[in-house]
């Protein structure tokens, strides 16, 4: 530390300017923001859907909303969640920010799943999404949201306004053999309807398994039938092939037979397990299908074990995933620490001025609770840069290797006490 500088009196920078349209609603978020006598906000209405088919026709391809009644049923039913910007009369661009529950440090929390941003094509590079994007925020942060999640076209524009990708694990395709040092279950239950009773079992691993990660939704269904999305697919776009369900008492998996010409390939779309006996069950019952298949793909999270074993077996990762914190005294605050915690972390957001910000971060009935402060930050860092480090995709130290945080050593050590798990958004639960 230089000599003469208080070891509290860090100066946290600030941005001179924002890059957000001023549409900043104070009691709330109003049904309708007017942004000016042309340009206004609101949510999509059923005579809004022709022209967001139109839209998305181009922009997506779709070649299904105009025709299926079963996804025009969807669309119907998605209306609560999807935002529009429009000139007059006319819609320019929209988003759906769902609702959705997902355990963030061990616990159920809702965060803003953003999804089908889109615009046409005479509206593109004219403002029309980053004005939904900032109303979508303030109303997230308006409900004491903390996060938000997305899936991005491209990384690069959402980087822009404070999104940041997140580990989401690696995926892989893996010669069938490998499996044979797993021992095979000694029983093993196929499931082709599900009744109350074997949907509680899934249901029952599956918390116990998602729990341990940030980011894994819970699948509550208030949003959609994720269940059903899960095991076989939506209604207008069904699973590429048959899924197959299989449970042990503490595991089960979903899979997919892919025939693809020569080669025959088994691909795990979901699984979960909730002791380590319940890992080997799912990866010996894999073994079952040497000699019917020749490569088994599936996703697994960066702790486990094999994406060392396996890493020359990596394939493309088909979906980065993006996470946002939205309200960083909610972000930083509910998590189970494993120290004491006491410090003043100031952040730097250039895209949501409330959290432009330094928040005293401290440990109450062993969670931490945060709030926004007039006082010298002890750490500086980004918001993209926080969003790594809390949802464990970033460890402290490899932040200040690289240059993403700085401050006081004691303080900058006091933050990887407050979350020891990964992130892990499977792709089963893809939106």
């Amino acid at each position: 530390m230089r000599q003469g500088r208080s070891a509290c009196a860090l100066p946290i920078l600030r941005t001179k300017s924002y890059a957000a349209p001023n549409i900043r609603s104070l009691n709330g978020h109003p049904g309708e923001i007017k942004m000016s006598d042309d340009f206004s906000i609101r949510k999509l209405k059923v005579e809004d859907l022709d022209a967001l088919y139109r839209i998305r026709e181009i922009a997506f391809l779709d070649n299904i909303s105009r025709t299926s009644p079963e996804a025009q049923a969807q669309h119907e039913a998605m209306l609560p969640y999807r935002y529009g910007r429009f000139r007059g009369d006319e819609l320019l661009s929209s988003a759906c920010w769902y609702p959705f529950g997902a355990y963030i440090g061990g616990e159920p929390q809702t965060i803003g799943a953003l999804a089908s941003v889109v615009s046409a094509v005479t509206a593109r590079n004219q403002g029309n999404v980053r004005a939904l994007l900032y109303h979508g925020l303030e109303m997230l942060q308006a409900d004491g949201v903390g996060w938000s999640l997305e899936y991005p076209f491209d990384t690069r524009y959402y980087h822009k306004y404070g999104w940041e990708t997140v580990s989401n694990g690696l995926f892989f395709e893996v010669p069938i053999a490998r499996f044979a040092r797993f021992n095979r279950p000694d029983e093993v239950e196929r499931f082709d309807a599900l009744d109350a009773a074997e949907m509680a079992r899934l249901k029952r691993i599956h918390k116990s398994w998602a729990s341990r990660y940030n980011f894994t939704l819970t699948r509550d269904e208030r949003v959609r039938q994720d269940w059903q999305y899960t095991l076989k697919g939506t209604p207008w776009e069904p699973a590429a092939g048959s899924p197959f369900i299989f449970a042990t008492e503490s595991a089960y998996l979903v899979v997919i037979f892919e025939d693809s010409g020569p080669s025959t390939k088994l691909s795990v779309t979901d699984y979960a397990f909730e002791s380590p006996q319940g890992r080997e069950d799912i990866f010996g019952f894999i073994n079952n299908f040497a000699g019917q298949v020749d490569s088994v793909r599936l996703q697994l999270p960066a702790d486990d074990p094999l994406i060392m074993e396996w890493s020359n077996f990596a394939v493309a990762h088909p979906h980065p995933l993006h996470a946002r914190i939205v309200d960083a005294a909610a972000a930083l605050s509910g998590w189970e620490s494993r120290a004491p915690v006491d410090l003043r972390v100031g952040i730097s957001d250039n895209f949501c001025p409330w959290n432009d910000a330094v928040f005293q971060v401290e440990t109450r009935g062993g969670k931490t609770h945060a709030t926004r402060v007039d006082a010298p930050a002890q750490v500086e860092l980004d918001v993209r840069a926080l969003a790594q480090l809390l949802s464990g995709s970033l460890t402290v130290s490899a932040a200040q290797r690289f240059g993403l945080i700085r401050g006081e050593p004691g303080a900058i050590e006091t933050i990887a006490a407050i979350n020891p798990n990964p992130a892990f958004l499977g792709i089963a639960d893809y939106f």
